[in-house]
């Protein structure tokens, strides 16, 4: 009726948990998430670069393409208000185009608030690789270039010519005379150019070009008025 207790076999207990390990990850949970994060914190990182690089060069070239577009207006601006010299006028007042360079009077300077006809200078340097501006005793550098950069004069006769005055007159016919003929004070256009890898043109017009000379009794000079300030 009654069992033996010692035949019965003691019960197993379930194990319980150790409490320490619930605590924390283990080492390679650990060093699995370290490698992940590794790898993200790279990916954002080269990205970041790259967008930072990205923006960079955006705002360089706007810059650039900014420069560019003030200097080339300021270049236009001053051919446009070329005006000529009188012949008695000193040889610095006087326009001189050169491959390289030239030189003449405007009524729009550069850098300049004052509405006055003055003499400038537009140099190419460095092998034709860089515009200066000289006027009222400054000088700037404006521009430049990849290739070596040369001038053009465009006269009435549309032929371009390196330098101003042409060396040659052009044969308008058989029944005008050379010798007669009087060169124009300005040529039509002048052209900035440059060849190779970079191509590039400014054209700017003239225009004085069509419009008559004003003689000195025509204009109110004042009192020790002169060509160039009025």
């Amino acid at each position: 009726m009654f069992k033996d207790r010692s035949s019965v076999s003691p019960r197993t207990l379930p194990a319980l948990p150790d409490r320490a390990s619930q605590l924390g990850f283990s080492l390679l949970e650990v060093l699995v998430t370290l490698t992940i994060l590794a790898i993200t914190s790279a990916v954002i990182f080269r990205s970041l670069l790259f967008q930072m690089d990205l923006v960079d060069r955006v705002e360089t070239k706007s810059a650039e393409v900014f420069d560019d577009q003030i200097v080339r207006g300021g270049f236009h601006r001053v051919v446009e208000s070329l005006v000529p010299a009188w012949p008695e006028e000193p040889r610095s007042f006087q326009f001189i185009g050169e491959p390289t360079r030239f030189q003449g009077l405007s009524s729009s300077i550069l850098f300049s608030n004052e509405a006055l006809i003055q003499p400038f200078i537009f140099d190419l340097r460095d092998e034709g690789r860089a515009l200066y501006f000289q006027a009222d005793g400054q000088e700037f550098q404006l521009a430049s270039f990849e290739s070596p950069a040369q001038i053009d004069y465009l006269g009435q006769n549309a032929v371009w010519s390196p330098v101003w005055p042409p060396t040659s007159f052009p044969d308008p016919g058989q029944f005008d005379d050379s010798t007669e003929y009087l060169m124009p004070p300005l040529p039509v256009a002048i052209r900035l150019r440059t060849e190779g890898n970079e191509t590039l043109h400014w054209l700017a017009r003239v225009g004085w070009v069509g419009m008559r000379m004003p003689r000195r009794q025509d204009l109110d000079l004042g009192e020790g008025g002169s060509s160039f300030d009025f």
